[in-house]
């Protein structure tokens, strides 16, 4: 038998369904499904979902953008908002929020494909630019803290993020402010990264904000370089953030500028507060008594005070690290009950002390008690000729924390400020050497203690 007559050919035939030919229930058959899926492709969504997308834009940018309370994003971005009246809120900190009532639409027909889009766009105002900018560098103090940016962990750039906001063109002062809290800024600009943040806000405040041009780049650069150059600290600390061949050719560069010596200080009497022995700290200059002058315990508060400070405030929940032990210093307590306990000393104050109060001391004033001079017309025997600082323990003070000690303007330091305070204490391995340290002020620790200044209310930072 050939192959040609092995071949068979099977037909498969459609039966009419209901005297319907095939052909024609086939062809209503895929006009329906064609039918749904146009359906389901351009008209549900917009029976299902009515609304509109909302094309939200703010200036600045980075705006929070909410709908009926509810957050839905930072501007620049597209919300799907549902059909109906909604009451939209875009806002910044530190900027008058955008507040309205609006009614989104919505679309019947390829909402889908071709959704209906609904601008939003506002320019937020604020009424102090100049605190918004120290805001965000408060922002971006915190983030120092967290060290150098890797690959899988970055932090924002909340300081020229700031200046972008902060910035506008002409206003001379507004720079001037900003310039204050750059400086301020600098003191924790420890990393590269926030050198580059630190390096970019100076660009857009010199620009008001706007895209810098190259000339106003070396304008940044020339001005930000004086200003190291003038400060002591400057060329070590670029040497610190710098490539490690860059911060080379700069520390060979030649040297600081020149700045007046720190003012000496002698210790000119001791006097006692219940019992509590107080160091008078005078400027050698000023031997009159004048408004630097400072009184100081000349040894950090002693356990047995601290209890009676908590047995006189028993809504407190501190305890002291070594409270069975009367005469060494407190230990275990928290900057903050370190400056309720001033409070409490203040009122403790005598008479003739009127118009002063206890409270920590700057690190400025623990330095100068600490180096002060112990006049021998009143501090005879040899070994009451120093400050008392106990071996192995932090003190604290009350100023915020900056890893580098850069001169800035006081406002701007305090506006800044710092999520740690500072510890100073003698370093266990370098005799009459003090450390530097710091903590987040909630923190205690059993190393930790500390000893207020009496001064005259209104001076401290």
């Amino acid at each position: 038998m050939s192959e040609k007559e092995n071949t068979a050919e099977d037909e498969v035939r459609l039966a009419p369904v209901l005297g319907i030919r095939p052909g024609v229930y086939l062809a209503v058959l895929y006009a329906f499904i064609i039918l749904v899926i146009l359906f389901f492709v351009f008209f549900f969504p917009g029976l299902s979902r009515p609304g509109s997308i909302a094309a939200v834009r703010s200036e600045p940018e980075g705006a929070a953008f909410y709908v009926d309370g509810v957050y839905m994003g930072a501007a620049p971005c597209k919300i799907f908002v549902p059909r109906g009246k909604h009451e939209i809120t875009i806002s910044l900190p530190g900027f008058t929020p955008f507040v309205k009532e609006v009614e989104f639409r919505g679309r019947l027909f390829a909402s889908a494909v071709f959704p209906l889009i609904h601008p939003v766009v506002t320019t937020l105002e604020t009424e102090d630019p100049g605190a918004v900018f120290a805001d965000t560098a408060a922002d971006f103090a915190g983030w120092t803290f967290a060290g150098e940016p890797t690959a899988a962990y970055q932090i924002p750039l909340a300081l020229s993020e700031g200046a972008y906001r902060a910035a506008r063109p002409g206003a001379t002062e507004l720079r001037e402010t900003m310039n204050g809290v750059m400086e301020a800024s600098a003191r924790f600009a420890l990393t590269r990264a926030s050198l580059r943040d630190l390096a970019r806000a100076k660009a857009l405040s010199d620009n008001g904000g706007l895209a810098p041009s190259p000339v106003s780049i070396l304008r940044s650069a020339e001005e930000g370089l004086a200003w190291l150059r003038a400060n002591p600290g400057g060329r070590a600390w670029l040497g610190a953030v710098l490539p490690e061949e860059t911060a080379g050719a700069w520390l060979a560069s030649g040297t600081d500028a020149k700045t007046d010596d720190a003012e000496a200080f002698t210790a000119a009497g001791r006097r006692y507060v219940k019992g509590t022995p107080l160091i008078h700290i005078l400027p050698k200059d000023r031997p009159d008594g004048s408004r630097e002058e400072f009184w100081i315990f000349e040894t950090a508060v002693p356990s047995s005070l601290f209890m009676q400070f908590l047995a006189e405030n028993p809504r407190r929940t501190e305890t002291a690290a070594n409270a069975a032990d009367e005469d060494a210093p407190v230990t275990g307590v928290s900057w903050y009950a370190a400056e309720a306990f001033c409070s409490w000393f203040t009122g403790l104050l005598p008479p003739e002390m009127a118009g002063y109060e206890a409270r920590l001391p700057s690190e400025a004033e623990w330095e100068a008690a600490y180096s002060a001079e112990f006049d021998r017309n009143y501090f005879q025997h040899p070994d009451d000729r120093k400050l008392r600082v106990s071996k192995g323990i932090r003190e604290w003070c009350a100023d915020p924390f900056a890893p580098l000690r850069l001169p800035a303007p006081s406002p701007a330091i305090r506006a800044v400020g710092s999520p740690e305070r500072p510890l100073r204490g003698e370093n266990t391995d370098q005799e009459g050497q003090t450390g530097r340290a710091s903590l987040p002020p909630d923190i205690s620790s059993p190393f930790v203690s500390f000893r207020p200044v009496i001064a005259p209310a209104g001076t401290g930072g």
